[in-house]
């Protein structure tokens, strides 16, 4: 009789991706967001601010500019809340806005609650059926294909910190 071996690779490639799965949300809720922000004490919201900013428009392959407007608000538990808006310039000499919120708390610091750019050209396809074509799933692929250029920025902005 022949035996027949069952295949593994089935239950391997599940591993696998599960265990990729842990490290991106590893990764993004825990490494990313403090990372190039330690040592940044609490009452000083615009040096966090500014480097979480430069840090940004370096990975972004932009010029930091300066801070255009900033806030905090304290909360009840201590923590602080931080947000500004970001003057950037590409290399071109085009001028860019971003939007960099930060939060701390005694036990974290300094992290990353958001950064991104204002009003994207990249994100006019969004709005604009012509440039896309007929159907939505265009879409879909371009909003998928966003997600992964901002997961690969996120490693770039830790690799450039890190070296």
């Amino acid at each position: 009789m022949l035996r027949v071996r069952k295949r593994r690779w089935p239950r391997a490639c599940a591993l696998l991706a599960g265990i990729g799965a842990l490290g991106l949300l590893w990764f993004n809720l825990l490494y990313y967001p403090g990372i190039g922000l330690d040592g940044i004490d609490g009452d000083n919201a615009g040096a966090a601010l500014t480097g979480a900013a430069k840090a940004f428009a370096e990975s972004e392959s932009l010029l930091f500019n300066r801070l255009l407007d900033s806030d905090q608000l304290t909360k009840p538990d201590g923590g602080i809340v931080a947000w500004a808006t970001v003057a950037l310039r590409t290399r071109d000499g085009q001028d860019l806005r971003a939007w960099v919120s930060l939060q701390w708390t005694r036990t974290w610091g300094w992290n990353r609650y958001a950064c991104h750019l204002l009003a994207d050209p990249r994100d006019r396809i969004l709005f604009s059926e012509s440039q896309l074509g007929i159907g939505s799933m265009n879409k879909v692929r371009y909003v998928l294909r966003r997600l992964w250029a901002e997961e690969l920025r996120r490693f770039r902005e830790v690799s450039r910190v890190l070296l």
